[in-house]
């Protein structure tokens, strides 16, 4: 799962979680980038489907 965020926002993983919502397991991975941003990946934990890639503001 980690690759798959990764490969969808480079940076490096500052946190995980996998977390029940709406009857299916969300993976939550936060990357900070490389000028410093956070950014929030969802993905779905049986297919690792992106839900959500959005920067923090």
């Amino acid at each position: 799962m980690n690759e798959k965020a990764l490969a969808t926002q480079a940076g490096t993983i500052t946190d995980t979680e996998l977390e029940q919502e709406y009857g299916r397991y969300i993976y939550k991975v936060e990357i900070r980038d490389a000028q410093g941003a956070e950014w929030d990946i969802d993905m779905d934990a049986t297919n690792a489907e992106i839900l959500k890639n959005e920067k923090d503001s």
